[in-house]
């Protein structure tokens, strides 16, 4: 099946994808499932909580519009005309809208209009929440079983399960009253259920083409490990392997520890900024820009990090995130690569040099132009990475690869397993010249 020139290789790699596609397949149905499920019950209750805020929002503003001029410190007095004349108001804000209560209470819990008039003049408790809004002037809604004893009237009327939107203004003389109107709770059903009929059935049908489409993505996946496997075989992967192990290992806690943190800090930072007024609005916004910024050059920096393997496109565009990166920071770079005929394990090895010669050049030199050059001289292939930075001595080279800054040194290790050379020629205050060697072979 994959051309295997080892038998016992060949049936243990089969038997190996046959596992992968039946994990893969079954993967995908319980990732589906558990997707469609948190997905459902996610967005019934989103979809609820925007219907109450929405209707939050409509009573607030219909109220405000259709009841304040008729708010009038004579209706603390019970004034035939106050009454009469808020009276219509309130017939015609609930004729026009879902609303079917409305009440007016002082501050004292005394409800000084009610649209059924026996509640008019009665006084009940108001918990600490509604008191507030006497001052603040704000809203807030409550989802209302009618068992409270001012709601002892509403039994049997329209609902036994209500929206109550209460909301603190004044009257035409500036006297705090609190406006209290309810709503059907079937308009949120409803107003939820529209929302569940626009979101659901595409995120459901968006969950079934990702689990349908990584079946198949996940066996091309295991062909091309596979196919990759033979090939790097064939390598220098027993002098790579240590290096590149531990690399993925610090770059993966990294990315998915820091990084995604960082990620969750720029948009709750962000999101703040967008509720908050100003100076603290604009500082919010400097500190998610910069929050930002950083998680880009972490990822550069891991992703310069990362090891790699050539593209089929050869070694220049293994290095275009790091020349991309240098040219975003101001560096002039060159780049002169001629790999045509280069062999595999000579083209890893040149990549690998190349990058950590380009990441060295980001991270320490300072320099403002770098050329990479890359030809086949008689019987040696020619890697050149010149840079005009601060360069260092040789003192101070020691120093880092006694720090832990082991790169280049294990580079030219595994050059010299392969028969190549690397040199690390540097003057300081003129620039770095990295220079690897390697025998061309027949």
């Amino acid at each position: 099946m994959f051309d295997d020139p080892s038998t016992e290789g060949s049936l243990l790699r089969k038997r190996w994808f046959q596992r992968a596609a039946i994990a893969s397949a079954l993967g995908s149905f319980v990732a589906f499932a558990v997707l469609t499920i948190g997905a459902t019950t996610a967005v019934n209750a989103l979809g609820r909580r925007e219907a109450e805020e929405e209707t939050e929002r409509f009573g607030e503003e219909a109220g405000r519009v259709a009841l304040a001029p008729y708010l009038v410190d004579a209706l603390f007095t019970g004034s035939p005309n106050a009454m009469a004349d808020i009276g219509v108001a309130a017939a015609r804000f609930m004729a026009s809208g879902p609303a079917v209560r409305v009440k007016v209470w002082a501050r004292d819990g005394r409800v000084v209009y009610a649209d059924d008039p026996r509640l008019v003049g009665r006084v009940f408790p108001l918990d600490e929440e509604e008191a507030a809004l006497f001052d603040t002037q704000r809203v807030r809604y409550d989802v209302s079983t009618l068992d409270k004893t001012e709601n002892a009237l509403d039994i049997g009327g329209p609902s036994h399960r209500l929206l109550e939107v209460y909301f603190g203004t004044r009257t035409t003389s500036g006297t705090p009253v609190l406006v209290e109107t309810y709503y059907p709770y079937e308009l949120i059903e409803s107003r939820a259920s529209q929302l569940r009929t626009r979101f659901l059935p595409p995120m459901i049908l968006a969950l079934g083409l990702l689990a349908m489409v990584q079946v198949p993505l996940t066996l091309r996946l295991a062909r091309r490990l596979v196919r990759r496997e033979r090939e790097r075989e064939q390598l220098l992967e027993q002098v790579f392997q240590a290096s590149t192990n531990e690399r993925r290992r610090v770059i993966g806690e990294v990315h998915d520890g820091a990084v995604q943190e960082l990620i969750g800090v720029s948009l709750r930072v962000a999101a703040a900024s967008e509720v908050t007024t100003s100076p603290l609005k604009d500082n919010l916004r400097v500190i998610a820009a910069d929050t930002r910024r950083i998680i880009r050059s972490i990822r550069s920096l891991l992703t310069s990090m990362y090891p790699v393997e050539v593209p089929s496109a050869g070694i220049a565009a293994g290095l275009d995130d790091l020349v991309n990166h240098l040219r975003s920071t101001g560096v002039s770079v060159t780049v002169d690569i001629d790999d045509d005929g280069m062999p595999p394990v000579d083209q890893l090895l040149t990549l690998r040099t190349a990058r950590e010669a380009l990441r060295n050049v980001g991270t320490h030199a300072a320099a403002s132009r770098v050329v990479v050059w890359v030809r086949q001289e008689h019987d040696r292939w020619v890697l050149d990475i010149t840079d005009d930075g601060r360069g260092f001595t040789p003192e101070h080279g020691a120093e880092r690869r006694d720090d832990g800054h082991l790169g280049l040194q294990i580079l030219h290790d595994i050059a010299r397993d392969r028969g190549a050379s690397l040199r690390v020629d540097s003057t300081t205050g003129i620039g770095t010249t990295v220079h690897l060697d390697t025998p061309v072979t027949t």
